[in-house]
């Protein structure tokens, strides 16, 4: 991808700049639709990048605090940006390589910088629900639980993992860590299965079920802590490798930039 980015760059630069280009090249009426086309696709390029830089920029990974709301504010410039695309998309050719090259690279800007955010949200949610996941594996480990609230504490434990194993299951996860959230998710499955048992041997007063129950909590917990620590080293490094996909969307951006500025200088007269 970043080879064939860099040969359109390159390519849209040399028409540019070449003087079999330049002559001839004046602010004709002839231009006047491109000049408004080439200023739209400039303050696109920027304004959604900048929108986008700034709620991810916003994003606190300690608390994850307005997530929710932070995805629906990037979904909002997704729809913007589809909707530029299609503009762009729609834009008469003019038979100019220059011109018309740079409506291309504007398009898979939008393309990139799209596929980019969609794989961004995806990673945000897995990390939400694990971080729920910590959340509710730390209560069960230090809960201060009292003979009178231990039964409702642990009910309430099970529909909390109920729902994150179905937010798990139905998650469209990158195919870089679906193995890995498979094997997370049974050992949630697992957890969850002692959390029945000791429910029932302390609702029961038990003894037998209660000593069992503890007996599996010493495995299940020793695999669930594995799973969890397999599964968070691969999400940061699957998570630091979709960030670096940045590079290439800025050099895209900076060209798409440079060459609408140069287009614009020649054709405006400036």
């Amino acid at each position: 991808m970043r080879k064939r980015l860099t040969a359109t760059c390159m390519l849209i630069v040399m028409l540019i700049t070449s003087a079999s280009f330049i002559v001839g090249f004046n602010t004709s009426p002839h231009y006047k639709d491109e000049i408004e086309n080439l200023k739209k696709i400039k303050e696109g390029a920027t304004q959604f990048y900048d929108e986008l830089e700034k709620i991810n920029n916003s994003i606190n990974f300690n608390t994850m605090e307005n997530v929710d709301s932070q995805i629906t504010e990037m979904n909002t410039v997704l729809q913007k940006i589809e909707a530029d695309k299609k503009a762009i998309a729609a834009f008469k050719k003019t038979g100019v390589n220059a011109i018309d090259l740079t409506y291309d690279a504007a398009i898979e800007f939008d393309n990139q910088l799209t596929d980019f955010t969609n794989d961004i949200i995806k990673y945000l949610k897995i990390f939400q629900y694990l971080f729920d996941t910590l959340s509710i594996a730390d209560q069960m480990n230090t809960q201060n639980m009292t003979e009178e609230t231990i039964v409702q504490t642990l009910e309430d434990i099970y529909t909390s993992f109920e729902q994150i194993i179905n937010n798990l299951e139905a998650l469209d996860c990158p195919v870089a860590m679906k193995s890995r959230l498979d094997v997370f998710t049974r050992k949630l499955k697992d957890y969850q299965l002692v959390i029945v048992q000791l429910y029932r041997g302390y609702s029961k007063n038990d003894f037998l079920t209660l000593q069992q129950a503890t007996y599996l909590m010493t495995r299940v917990e020793k695999e669930y802590n594995n799973a969890m620590d397999d599964f968070v080293n691969s999400f940061d490094i699957s998570f630091q490798n979709v960030l670096s996909q940045s590079n290439e969307i800025d050099v895209l951006k900076d060209e798409i930039l440079k060459n609408t500025d140069t287009l614009l200088g020649l054709m405006e007269g400036k």
